[in-house]
């Protein structure tokens, strides 16, 4: 049997943003003074993962957009090997099930190259100047 891991946001994540958006701008914090991540990094485990889009846009409606995620995957996958065990894939949002090789636990890196990928291309496929 496998291990299985996941990743969820802290506490202070989640309920940030319905007491913070009443505060004014000067007294909020930013929002990555609460990216406090709860990381369970277990070598060859499968984890589940949720991964939403900016400003929860439906990127993702758009057919193009599923293809050149694919596509971002498959980069991937050829150079930092794991298995895809499921994924659901909604207009704004995503959910994947990945199972990393024994020894492996190294799924930050999977996912920073996945959407970094995926956003250069986008970029470069619309012609627009990459954001810094």
């Amino acid at each position: 049997m496998w291990p299985v891991g996941w990743v969820e946001r802290s506490e202070t994540q989640k309920n940030m943003w319905g007491g913070m958006r009443a505060l004014p701008e000067t007294q909020r914090k930013s929002y990555n003074d609460f990216m406090q991540y709860r990381r369970v990094l277990i070598p060859g485990a499968t984890f589940f993962f949720t991964v939403v889009t900016y400003q929860r846009m439906p990127i993702f409606a758009k057919g193009e957009a599923v293809e050149m995620l694919r596509q971002a995957c498959r980069y991937v996958l050829h150079k930092h090997t794991f298995r895809i065990d499921a994924a659901v894939i909604l207009p704004d949002h995503l959910h994947m099930l990945w199972t990393l090789p024994i020894g492996d636990s190294d799924y930050p890196t999977r996912w920073r190259l996945i959407k970094s990928y995926f956003t250069r291309h986008w970029y470069e496929q619309a012609s627009l100047p990459i954001p810094e």
